[in-house]
Parts: structure tokens; sequence; C-alpha cells
């Protein structure tokens, strides 16, 4: 991290040497992004197909579909979040 000292404005404005990395991050996020919720989707249709079938499927499956479908939903939401953060990041420097 680097300090830099203005006289005009009497400001001191931090670098950040990670700021390339995390601009490079933000580029990748939305297709990340992407692959969370397609794997959301298949989680999803998994689990409403195991449960219109016929022969109806372990509860236990169901659960397990229902977590997991939970937790990339979750995955998916912070992901947003932070795309959202350093978006504004960005057009705020």
């Amino acid at each position: 991290m680097k300090i830099v000292a203005t006289r005009e404005n009497r400001s001191v404005i931090l670098i950040c040497d990670t700021c390339q990395l995390s601009a490079s991050i933000v580029q990748w996020l939305p297709m990340i992004m992407l692959v969370f919720i397609i794997a959301t989707f298949i989680a999803l249709f998994i689990g409403i197909i195991g449960m219109v079938t016929e022969k109806k499927a372990n509860p236990m499956f169901r659960n397990k579909m229902m977590r997991l479908r939970v937790i990339l939903q979750a995955i998916v939401v912070i992901l947003f979040l932070i795309m959202v953060f350093f978006s504004n990041f960005q057009s705020s420097s």
C-alpha cells in the first residue's frame, strides 16, 4: 500500500496494490455468477422432477437438493453484492 499526499487539497490518498486484482475479479464475476445460476436451476429442476415422478423420491434426497439450492442461491447473492460493491467502488474512484 502506498500513501500519496497532495499539497493542493491537502488530502492523503491510499493506493492499494491489489486494485488491479479486484478489477480482474470484477470482470470474471458475471461468468462465475452464471455458472452458479445454472447450477441452481439444475438443483431446482432435479428437486422438482424428484417430487413429480411417480415413484416418490427419498425425503433425504429432496432435503439435500433443497439445501444445495439454498446454498447456491446464497452464493449467487453474495457474488452479486460483491460485483455491485466493486463496480460502485471503481466508478467513484
